[in-house]
Parts: structure tokens; C-alpha cells; sequence
């Protein structure tokens, strides 16, 4: 399997930090755009504050799985289990439909799925 991809995405995801954090993240007014700039908040929020945290750990993978599924699509998904899958399809409609509101519930933060490897 080639994963040059992988590469390429965490390129691409750290870019994005970057410019977020310069404020030059593209104008937010595709929903999905806007729906990223509001996780890169969370994820820098939380990565620069509260890094031990295990809901901010478990914050940090959801975002950073949610980006990987918006930019991959299938192929990311195709490394998830099912429960992992359904929790970010949800996820991400809900984020994307109504990108002021993107909060993460309880149904994210369900550790017994984002705490395993699979």
C-alpha cells in the first residue's frame, strides 16, 4: 500500500495550523471551510493548553481523523472500524450543515472507540 498520501495530508493539516494561526485561513464561507476553521481552533486550543488531557488528546485524533476524511475520503475511511466511521459520518454532516455550531458531544467523546487502535 503506498502512503505517500498520509504524507502529503499531514503536510497539508500543518499548513493549514499555520495559516490558521496567521490568519489566513481561506474566507469562511463554504460551510466545510468554515466547519475546518472552527476545529483548528478546538485543536490548537486544546494541543497548546491542556496536552494531557485524555478528552483533548481524544479531541485532537477526532479532528485530525475529520480532516483526513474530508480531504481522502474513502481511502481514510477504509482504515476505521465501523463504530469510528459512523461517530465522524456524524460528525462531520452535523459540522459541515451548521459550521457555527460545530461542538463535540458525547457520542465523540466515546472513549471505548477512540481507544483502541482499530
Amino acid at each position: 500500500m503506498n502512503i505517500k498520501w498520509l504524507s502529503e495530508f499531514y503536510d497539508y493539516f500543518d499548513q493549514a495550523r499555520i495559516d490558521f494561526a496567521l490568519d489566513i485561513f481561506p474566507s469562511a464561507s463554504w460551510s466545510a471551510v468554515e466547519a475546518q476553521a472552527k476545529m483548528l481552533r478546538i485543536y490548537n486550543d486544546r494541543s497548546t493548553s491542556r496536552v494531557s488531557d485524555v478528552s483533548s488528546v481524544v479531541l485532537r485524533d477526532i479532528i485530525l481523523w475529520s480532516f483526513l476524511v474530508m480531504e481522502k475520503g474513502e481511502v481514510a475511511y477504509s482504515l476505521l472500524s465501523q463504530q469510528k466511521k459512523e461517530i465522524l459520518e456524524g460528525f462531520i454532516r452535523r459540522s459541515t450543515s451548521e459550521p457555527k455550531s460545530v461542538e463535540f458531544g458525547e457520542s465523540e467523546l466515546n472513549y471505548d472507540a477512540w481507544g483502541t487502535l482499530s
